[in-house]
């Protein structure tokens, strides 16, 4: 399930499981985990800004996570959504933000690891981020778009949703 990032991918179990709801806002109850148990990059990324003393705004949010790949591997933040599945003792579990090549790659050696892309018009994105109110990086439409260009990277501990979507299962 994925509320509207730029054509962020998403991670669910296999076919025939039972589907897992979609996270809510709320209190987390472990890092980078919403209060339903579920992993998404985005929170962990957000976990780490809270820990710096930073804001959280999507230029950061991009940053630390190009610098979390750097410094320990494009995988890293997989392994960390790993350890959080892995505290779910084997129930569904869904993945949101998956945004580099490597994550999909540590998380498919999880033998029932799925990847669906969901994506939606850019236009529809854009709103969704306004009634967020995560608009902090931009301020029109036109920003949002420039933005989003930035997650598509060649650097291969940045973010690249084209090479994530075509990996989709």
């Amino acid at each position: 399930y994925n509320t509207g990032g730029a054509g962020a991918p998403a991670a669910g179990g296999g076919a025939g499981q039972q589907r897992v709801r979609a996270p809510s806002r709320g209190r987390r109850r472990r890092a980078g985990a919403t209060k339903h148990g579920l992993p998404t990059v985005s929170d962990m990324l957000r976990d780490e800004l809270r820990k710096l003393e930073k804001p959280i705004t999507r230029k950061n949010l991009i940053n630390i996570g190009n610098d979390i790949r750097a410094e320990s591997g494009a995988g890293e933040l997989a392994k960390r959504a790993l350890k959080i599945i892995q505290e779910n003792r084997g129930q569904n579990t869904l993945v949101v933000s998956i945004r580099n090549p490597d994550e999909v790659k540590v998380l498919k050696t999880r033998k029932d690891f799925q990847l669906w892309f969901v994506d939606a018009p850019a236009r529809l994105r854009y709103e969704r981020t306004v009634k967020r109110r995560r608009t902090d990086d931009f301020f029109s439409y036109e920003d949002f778009v420039a933005k989003e260009k930035l997650e598509n990277s060649s650097d291969p501990n940045a973010q690249q949703l084209t090479k994530v979507a075509a990996m989709a299962d």
